[in-house]
Formats: structure tokens, sequence, C-alpha cells
């Protein structure tokens, strides 16, 4: 509850309910289609596009850091010697 306060009208409420998984079904394709009519859904939210990509500058100067799968690059656990 209190993240909800702290971050009220800063616009992440959407990603709130993607990493929640909390979604309504249907609330995004139905809102869509109401402004654009050529909009179409493309159906359920790819799992690897719960989490944004790493940057690659961030990657290259931590070692012990992997790319989120999805995003090309080493997964972790992938040949990573702990």
């Amino acid at each position: 509850m209190e993240r909800a306060w702290e971050f009220a009208f800063e616009g992440k409420r959407w990603f709130d309910l993607v990493r929640r998984d909390t979604r309504e079904p249907g609330y995004w394709s139905t809102s869509l289609q109401s402004h654009d009519p050529n909009a179409t859904n493309q159906g359920p939210l790819a799992t690897y596009k719960k989490r944004f990509p790493i940057p690659q500058g961030q990657i290259s100067s931590n070692p012990a850091l992997c790319q989120n799968a999805g995003y090309g690059g080493t997964p972790c656990g992938a040949g990573v010697q702990p």
C-alpha cells in the first residue's frame, strides 16, 4: 500500500500490474481498439517483456551480471562460475 501512495500519479501502476501478473484480462486490447481502429492485440504479454534489458555497459563492467532472458547475450547460469 505504501508503494501506491509513494508513486501515485507517476505512471508506475502498469509496471506493478505486469510484474505481479494481475492485469485485467482483455483490458489493454479493448482500450487500444477503442482508440485506434487499426490496433491489434498480439496476445498475452511475452514473459521476457516483464523485465527491461540490462544495459551492456553494466554487464561489461560487472562480470557477475547476466542479461535478462529474451534480450540476447549469455543467459543467467549458463557458463557462469561462482
